[in-house]
This record gives structure tokens, sequence and C-alpha cells, in this order.
């Protein structure tokens, strides 16, 4: 490695006069990156899309999979709870039907608090049903859902199962659903990940960020006055200071800083990555860290 033996023999030299860089100094770098850089926006900044759009484009890419598929495909096993290829999309045939329903202001839906026995009777139905025709109806409900959603106010209420939200909170919880079984199919087939696009993966981690204190809070998780910087790295990533208990920020140093890559964190949201699996740096108190991201899948509806 060192080829000039004047440079070898002073290396000693070197090494006694080193001293370690200061230990605020990693902080002090990240400070001046983020003053440089508003907080959650990324460098490359993906465009702002609405959560319609998102999803819309989560629908085309769905089915594009769905499209490569052949009918040996939809026996093969994909999910724990659903079974084989078919049978998921004979589930989301249902979910897209139900949700349709959610969507029209004018239908009164009875609360389904249980989201897998809601689709039961549509699997049931669709048992016999060859591939390929499940695939269509899937498809011919999911873009009625498109169109539905495009119509209805985003602030309209629907209580989705056992969540009380409103259009953007059921379209951006869908948009997670339909990716992470796009990750079941891709696996089941031997596909490649999926991974959306730039700024659909922008809107899925902002609106993650958001709803982290509401996601402690479902699972019963108490957390009073502390907060969490999560730095997500990648194209769609950013910067964001969470008050774990859903209060405001209140500018101190975080208790915890979380840095990790933007997409594996929202698998961990979406219920396809454990959390040991996530390759994060902790700052600050790792049993708050481990605490949040054991329940940032929270939402997640399979």
């Amino acid at each position: 490695m060192y080829d000039d033996e004047f440079e070898l023999s002073t290396l000693p030299l070197a090494e006694a006069v080193a001293e370690a860089p200061p230990a605020d100094l990693r902080a002090a770098v990240l400070a001046a990156a983020w003053g440089r850089r508003e907080p959650g926006r990324p460098t490359t900044r993906p465009g702002r899309i609405s959560s319609a759009d998102a999803f819309e484009r989560s629908v085309d890419d769905f089915y594009g999979l769905l499209a490569s598929l052949g009918p040996e495909d939809g026996e093969r096993h994909a999910h724990e709870d659903h079974g084989s290829v078919h049978d998921l999309v004979a589930h989301l045939t249902a979910v897209e039907r139900l949700n349709q329903r959610w969507l029209d202001t004018e239908d009164e839906v009875e609360l389904l608090p249980d989201h897998v026995a809601a689709t039961r009777p549509t699997v049931e139905a669709l048992a016999a049903v060859p591939f390929g025709e499940v695939v269509d109806q899937w498809h011919l409900a999911a873009r009625g859902v498109v169109s539905a959603a495009r119509d209805c106010p985003p602030s309209y209420p629907i209580v989705i199962h056992d969540i009380p939200g409103n259009v953007d909170v059921l379209l951006t919880l869908r948009i997670f659903e339909l990716w992470a079984h796009a990750m079941d199919i891709a696996f089941a087939t031997d596909r490649p990940l999926p991974v959306p696009d730039d700024e659909r993966m922008l809107m899925m981690s902002s609106r993650l960020m958001r709803g982290v204190p509401g996601a402690l809070l479902y699972r019963g998780a108490v957390v009073t006055g502390r907060t969490a910087r999560f730095v997500l790295t990648g194209d769609a990533g950013g910067c964001y200071d969470v008050a774990l208990d859903g209060g405001a920020v209140n500018g101190a140093e975080p208790d915890v800083t979380i840095i990790g890559d933007v997409v594996d964190v929202c698998r961990i949201a979406a219920g396809r990555l454990h959390p040991d699996g996530l390759d994060a740096v902790i700052e600050g108190d790792h049993e708050l860290a481990r605490l949040v991201l054991a329940h940032i899948d929270a939402f997640a509806r399979d």
C-alpha cells in the first residue's frame, strides 16, 4: 500500500500527533446541512403530488405487475393470511369495492372493524374465477376508487375499519397497502422489489412522519414530552422533528435521532421490513428509537 519507504517511516509520527475529532463535530455538520435546507425538503426536490394522483399511479403500477403474470403465477403462495396471488387479488378487489362505498357520500356503510373479515365473502365468491378475470375485476374496481376519490372532498370523514380518518388518510393507507402487496407478489413470483417513484415516496414518507404520534397512541405506547428526529436519506428523503405525544416541537435537541433510508423506513411502516433489519444510525436514546420503530407500522392493513 505504501511504496515510498520515507512515507512509511513517517506513519508513527503522524499517529503520535493525531487527535480525535471534536465530539460535537458530527452534530455541527448536520446542523449546518439542515441550516442550508428546509427540514423535510429533499435536495433533489421531487414534485409534490396529491394523494389521489399518487393512488392512481399506484393502481397503474400494480396493474402493470399483475398484467405481467401468467395463470401459474396466480397459484403461487404470496401471503400468510390470504394465501395465493389469486386470492390476494380477490381480497384487494373486495377492498376496492368497499372503498368505493366509503367514498360515496350518500352510502351508509356499517362499521367493519376487521379488515380481512370484511373481504372474505368476495374472496370466496371469486375462488373459482380464472386469475385473469379476477385481475380485470380488481382493476375495474380500483379505477372506480380513483374516480370516486377525485369526486369526494379530501376532508370528507371516513372510518377506515377502526381508524377515524378522511379521504386523504384512506388513500395514503391504500398506497402503502398496494405497495406492500406488490412486494408480496414480486417476492412470490421472483420479480424485482417494486419501489414507488420519488414523488410518491416523498408523499408517503411525509404522511408517515405526520402520523407517528397517532401510531404510537393507537398501539397504546404513551410517550410524553419526547421528540424524535428522523433523517431520511435518499432522493425522496428529508429531516423531520416529531413530537411523539402529538404536541408541538419545542425546538430543543431531540431525545433521539434516527438516520435511515427513506424506502426502508417506509417498508417498516408497510409491514414488509422488521425494524431490526433497518440499516440505521441511532443517536441518543436507543430504547426510544426501538419503541418508535416498533410501532410505525400500526396503520398497515393487509
